[in-house]
């Protein structure tokens, strides 16, 4: 290696250290700070604590990050720490927020394979995107999985893109393993990848993709079904209301922004694709298609707004391939871009606001209805959505939600409570799109209602607790 190249890979090793540290002292700002109040973050101390002192979930899901967290909290048990609440928080909150940075390692491998010899401020900016924009920053605390199986995702994306290019066995297998843990981890990251995969062998084998193409469906719904059945049977059925939302607004802008990006792209691959050999050009292809599956404005805008948050891995990838051939006044317009999204992004997440389901009051007050549980083992306590993770964590207790109050929970428990929350505007503000005004259908962000046959047993600023009489 000459003196020039090592120099220019110092900077690029060097300028992706300090991004690390960057992202990394963001995500633990805002983990630590708002104490995991956001969105549904009692979800996941509390899978964890249930996997410590029962060895399985409270809930079915995929069980890669619980497991990872109730194993170091028990790895560091070992040096005579308690396992207790403190500490399974610490761990969550540790692990959430080193998860992004890691996602630069398998970055600068693409980096090197995307034939980027030579540092540059683009590439410094394109790092600087994947860890420090939207897209990341936002999967924080109540998105714990997301941001875990994206980083694993990039390193199945390097993997991969190493074993197109060397056809190394070793290569492989390391994308495959990736993969799996993808699976294992989180739902939606999974099936972008499945996505993404499916597309590129269309792309690559052309008619010869139907057998790979069934054998990678197949496993992995198999691979879904072992850990979570309703899931498998969701990914099964998802064609049943793909197509049934009608777009919003906020899609259509979604739509315009990335038919405009695919567009720019494909108009480089065009004028660039003498560069590229038969894989590079199946997977450049492929990355551009996403945009157009994804954000077509006839897919079901819930469906298209989930998988639209991994389209920044696209633009990422798709910067990498075209950097080396772009010209300066390309490279500067992109940086400009990606800066700016990266400013805002990191104004918006140290100066913004962002709603949290429940306050320290709220959890302070939670603990205050202890003795209203006399017998925690055969007591259920219902709730609205994400607030149940919250009593369950501080209370001990079975919770569930208005929808699931029929007569098999009410045999199943001998004590059934009713918790209502009270002007939480914070938790107004976190919820999804509701229903049309017209409709009166019952969503479960909704306070659950309170049936006749019910007393209060404990009030407070923020909750009252009912008692169901059986």
């Amino acid at each position: 290696m000459s003196i020039f190249n090592l120099y220019n890979k110092n900077r690029t090793i060097l300028s992706f250290w300090i991004l690390g540290l960057l992202s990394l002292f963001t995500r633990a700002y805002v983990n630590f700070s708002q104490n995991l109040l956001i969105g549904n973050g009692g979800y996941y101390p509390l899978q964890v604590r249930t996997v410590l002192e029962r060895g399985e979930l409270a809930f079915p899901d995929m069980p890669f990050l619980f497991y990872l967290d109730a194993g170091i909290v028990k790895f560091i048990s070992l040096f005579g720490f308690t396992q207790s609440d403190e500490l399974i928080l610490f761990v969550v909150k540790t692990v959430d927020s080193i998860s992004i940075p890691l996602l630069l390692i398998p970055l600068y491998k693409i980096v090197t394979l995307t034939h980027n010899k030579q540092y540059s401020t683009s590439i410094f900016m394109t790092a600087m995107f994947s860890v420090l924009a939207f897209y990341t920053l936002t999967l924080v605390s109540g998105t714990q999985k997301n941001s875990l199986a994206i980083t694993l995702l990039f390193f199945a994306i390097a993997s991969f893109m190493e074993w197109l290019k060397t056809q190394q066995t070793r290569s492989i297998i390391l994308a495959l393993i990736f993969l799996i843990l993808v699976g294992i981890t989180h739902f939606g990251t999974f099936s972008f990848a499945l996505l993404l995969l499916v597309i590129f062998l269309i792309y690559y084998y052309k008619k010869r993709a139907v057998i790979p193409l069934i054998i990678v469906v197949l496993t992995s719904l198999s691979l879904i079904y072992f850990f979570d059945p309703t899931r498998s049977e969701r990914l099964l059925l998802i064609w049943q209301n793909l197509f049934a939302g009608k777009p919003r607004p906020p899609q259509m802008l979604m739509m315009l922004v990335y038919f405009a990006i695919a567009i720019v792209a494909f108009y480089g691959y065009r004028k660039y694709k003498s560069n590229f050999n038969h894989p590079e050009k199946a997977l450049i292809l492929t990355f551009i298609s996403l945009f157009f599956v994804i954000t077509t404005p006839i897919i079901d805008p819930q469906v298209s707004g989930r998988l639209s948050v991994f389209l920044f891995i696209p633009i990422v990838i798709l910067i990498l391939y075209f950097g080396p051939l772009i010209t300066r006044k390309w490279h500067v317009a992109i940086s400009t871009v990606l800066g700016l999204t990266v400013s805002i992004s990191i104004g918006m997440t140290f100066f913004g606001n962002p709603p949290a389901d429940v306050s320290k009051a709220d959890l302070d007050d939670l603990k205050n209805m202890k003795p209203y549980i006399k017998d925690p083992n055969h007591t259920v306590v219902i709730s609205r959505h994400n607030l149940e993770f919250w009593v369950a964590w501080s209370l001990h207790v079975d919770v569930s939600q208005e929808s699931k109050f029929d007569e098999t929970l009410i045999n199943d428990y001998d004590h059934i409570l009713i918790l209502n929350q009270i002007e939480n505007k914070e938790a107004e503000r976190n919820r999804p799109p509701q229903p049309e005004p017209e409709s009166n259908e019952r969503n479960h962000f909704d306070q659950p209602l309170i049936p006749e046959n019910s007393s209060l047993i404990y009030t407070s600023k923020q909750f009252k607790l009912y008692r169901f009489q059986k």
